[in-house]
Order: structure tokens, then C-alpha cells, then sequence
């Protein structure tokens, strides 16, 4: 290879990470073994606490414990999971685990909701096909398809600043820029860890471009599907993908498409299950299949869902313990503001430098695009009147079409032709007691109107979002 991937193998090696710990290495072991007994993978378990608690805790998750009935033995948990699952939650949580002290950097959340959207998505594919009974196996490997990312954006020293401003300033084609700054590609890495640490067969075979077995198939087209649909569900990036899986499914791409997206949506809960929940935001339902949804003529995409708004605020709650990234937290804001609100459209808008202009720095939903464009305000005069109300005042607004119809002159003079008339949210997003920007929200595709519900949610998420720029040290 070269110097500078022999030093990163032996600097994760030196690691000591929970990934590989003696506990990991015999359930692994013991479950890929077709001699090995309950009673060995079960004194397994129970010699690491941490295990213990980590089996015992999933097996009574929603997911793998439908019936909800209390498991409190290891060994019944070994019984009632298999070995494939003991297997799969060992690795999962074991990786978390060895990620946890960097997880806060925004390309390791980005690689870890790859890596679980992946295994959601390639277990999806394998269910009610031959070697079903797989899935788990297929699940794993196609989150550890990801590991060598992983660990180098936790690990990989100095070279971690020096690819990150690479990717920041030339562009996205990540896996030539990976071969152009450190000699070797990510994806690399992956496959000697793979081998020296014996982590999976099948991810052995999947890694290899001839992977020929069904579930190593599966694991190849859950990595190209949670890479193409960072680009968007309608993107062509997604219909070529969409296209080829059709026609070695023998399915139709619309239907496959319906499947992906749900499973899309049950990635979220997976990581948070096994501990990932800051990963969230980085899934792509977050952005462009929340806008599908709400620019679909169907009303029930404008009702709020409680569940949703509770597990966002459970993840802010979860961020605002550390050192929050920035970006997480409005992500996780605005997709609390799509999915659990109900809302079409949100934006996070910043001042500019001199405070003379409102502009766009991130927005979710429909249009999202356009609305990037477009949501760009000065703020000087009485025409930006509301604007700067909210902002001095430091409170949410609910802003009324009956307020708009009567005040119209007290907002920008562009604003009803960008966004039109119809009523919206607005919250002061604020540092240090100085004004940093604004969140806006509204739906003007619906015909349900705003209420007091979707007022108090937008104020809580929006107050724990202002609690985490306030707990940063710059932004």
C-alpha cells in the first residue's frame, strides 16, 4: 500500500477499541460457529457488564421484543434473539462504543448514519427472498462496509483536518479525493481491517467487486442506496440505482421506491436503538423525501405527529449534554419541524456580518432548494419591521394571513412573491444575547390551518436549539 496506511493500521491498532475487546472477539466467535451452545455465547456475555446490559436493554427495544414482554436473563435473551442477533447487536454496540468519544465531528455522524441506513436497507432487501434468515448477518456487514470511514474520521490524526478542508473546498468526489490526499482510499482501509480483525465473512465477499452470493449482493445495493439517496429520491443518481435493483429484483421501481423510503424511516430508529441518535439528522429523509411528503396533495402530511416531535427533542435533549455541533442542531430542528409538526417548509436564516441581510443558511422541505435561493432579506428600514420586532424581542411569533393582509409594508418588500401570503412560524435564534438569525416555518400547500399545537412544538424545539448555541464555544 504506502507508508501513510501502514501507519494508520498500526495506529488503530493501538486503539484498544471496545470493537475488538476479548468479550466482541468470542461472541463472534461462538456465533459464527455451528458447534458452540446457548450456555457458551450466554457466560459469554455476562463475563463484560457493559455487554450485559447493552443485550438486555435491546432485547426489550420495540423492534426486537414486539410483544413487549420483560426479558431480564441473558440467557433467555439468547434464546428468544438467536445467534445472528446476539451477534449483530455485540458488533453494533461495540462500534458505537469505540466511537462515542468522537462522535460529535459532523463527517463521522455523516458515515455513521450511512453505515446504519446501509444495513437497514440491505436487510430490508433480503426479507422474503432466499436466505432470509441472513438478515442480520446482512445487516452488520453492511454497516461495517463503512467501518474503515469510521475509524478514520474518529482516528485518523492529522490527516483528518487535511482531508475534511479537501472535501470542504474541491468538491464531493470523495473516493478520488480520499486516493489524491492520502494515497489509498477509504473504502481500503475497510478491507484490511476486514481480514486482520476477521470481522465477517460476508462482508469479506461484499467488499470484493465479484461479491456473487445474494446477501453479499444486498449488502453492495444498501451502501448504493444510502449513497444515492443523500442526493435526493428523485435524483439520477437514485433512478439509476432504482433502475438496476428493479431489474435484478424483478420488481417495479415504484414499489421498490415506496419500500426504500419506509426503510429509510426505520434506519432512524435503529440508531437511536443502539445509541447513534445524533446520527439522525444525517439520513436523508430528513431532507428531500420530508419535502416529497409534504408537496403531496394528502392532508395527513400537515398533522403533526407527537412521536416524532418527542423522539427530536429526546436527540436535542441528548446533544445539549456535550458540545453540540451547529449543524446537528438545526438539522434536528427543522426535520422536528417537517416530520413532527407538520410543517411544508423550514428555514434557518443568519444575519449577514453587518446584520443588513437575512439569508438562508439551511432549509428542509418542499422547495428546499428554491427556498436556499430565495430566502434572502435585507433588513434595514421599516419594510423589515416584523423581521426586527422578532428578532429585539427574543420570542416566537405566530404570524396570521390577517396580520400579512394588514401589515404587509412592515415586512420585506419581496416576501409575499418568495413566500407567499399565507401565515407562517417565526422564532429569534440568538448567541450571547445577540441576534444570530431566525427560523421560519409554514405550509402553504395545506388547507389544515396553524394551531396552538404546532405553535407550542415550534417553541420548545426552537428554544432547545437557541440552549444549544448558547452552550457553543464559537459558531
Amino acid at each position: 500500500m504506502n507508508q501513510r496506511f501502514d501507519e494508520l493500521l498500526e495506529h488503530l491498532r493501538d486503539q484498544d477499541l471496545p470493537l475488538f475487546a476479548p468479550t466482541v472477539r468470542d461472541i463472534v466467535r461462538l456465533t459464527h460457529s455451528d458447534a458452540s451452545s446457548a450456555p457458551e455465547l450466554t457466560n459469554a456475555i455476562l463475563r463484560d457488564p457493559s455487554m450485559t446490559a447493552r443485550v438486555l436493554k435491546t432485547v426489550n427495544a420495540v423492534y426486537y421484543n414486539p410483544s413487549r414482554v420483560p426479558v431480564s436473563t441473558v440467557s433467555r435473551a439468547v434464546v428468544l434473539l438467536g445467534f445472528a442477533s446476539i451477534r449483530e447487536i455485540a458488533l453494533s454496540a461495540a462500534l458505537l462504543e469505540a466511537l462515542a468519544g468522537a462522535a460529535k465531528r459532523e463527517r463521522l455522524l455523516r458515515e455513521l448514519a450511512r453505515a446504519f441506513h446501509a444495513g437497514v436497507q440491505a436487510r430490508g432487501l433480503i426479507a422474503g427472498r432466499p436466505a432470509q434468515e441472513r438478515g442480520e448477518e446482512v445487516f452488520v456487514a453492511a454497516v461495517l462496509s463503512r467501518l474503515g470511514e469510521m475509524l478514520f474520521w474518529a482516528f485518523g490524526g492529522r490527516d483528518v483536518q487535511t482531508l475534511d478542508a479537501s472535501l470542504d473546498e474541491l468538491g464531493h468526489d470523495a473516493p478520488a479525493m480520499e486516493r489524491r490526499v492520502l494515497g489509498f482510499r477509504l473504502k481500503e482501509l475497510t478491507v484490511a481491517l476486514s481480514r486482520e480483525w476477521n470481522l465477517s465473512r460476508l462482508l469479506d465477499e461484499a467488499l470484493r467487486v465479484s461479491g456473487a452470493s445474494p446477501p453479499a449482493r444486498m449488502v453492495v445495493w444498501g451502501q448504493r442506496i444510502a449513497l444515492a439517496a443523500e442526493q435526493g429520491w428523485a435524483s439520477p443518481a437514485m433512478d439509476k440505482v432504482l433502475h438496476g435493483l428493479a431489474k435484478e429484483l424483478r420488481a417495479e421501481p415504484e414499489t421498490l421506491l415506496v419500500n426504500l423510503k419506509e426503510q429509510a424511516r426505520q434506519a432512524s430508529d435503529m440508531a437511536r436503538l443502539f445509541g447513534a441518535g445524533a446520527s439522525v439528522a444525517y439520513l436523508p429523509f430528513a431532507g428531500e423525501s420530508a419535502a416529497q411528503i409534504s408537496a403531496e396533495p394528502n392532508e395527513q402530511g400537515c398533522t403533526p405527529d407527537s412521536d416524532v416531535a418527542r423522539r427530536v427533542l429526546q436527540d436535542l435533549k441528548s446533544l445539549l449534554t456535550g458540545q453540540p455541533d451547529p449543524n446537528t442542531l438545526v438539522q434536528l430542528v427543522l426535520e422536528g419541524l417537517i416530520r413532527g409538526l407538520g410543517m411544508q417548509r423550514a428555514v434557518f436564516g443568519m444575519l449577514s456580518p453587518d446584520r443588513r441581510t437575512l439569508r438562508a443558511r439551511l432549509a428542509l422541505g418542499q422547495d428546499a432548494s428554491r427556498m436556499q435561493r430565495n430566502f434572502v432579506f435585507p433588513l434595514g428600514g421599516r419594510r423589515a419591521g416584523l423581521l426586527n420586532e422578532t428578532m429585539d424581542e427574543g420570542r416566537p411569533r405566530w404570524i396570521r394571513r390577517e396580520e400579512i393582509a394588514v401589515g404587509v409594508d412592515r415586512l420585506p418588500r419581496n416576501w409575499t412573491d418568495r413566500l407567499g401570503e399565507g401565515e407562517f412560524l417565526l422564532a429569534p435564534i440568538r448567541v450571547r444575547g445577540q441576534p444570530l438569525g431566525l427560523i421560519h416555518a409554514d405550509r402553504p400547500a395545506c388547507r389544515r390551518p396553524l394551531g396552538k399545537v404546532e405553535f407550542s412544538l415550534f417553541a420548545v424545539l426552537c428554544q432547545h436549539l437557541n440552549q444549544g448555541f448558547g452552550r457553543l464555544s464559537r459558531i
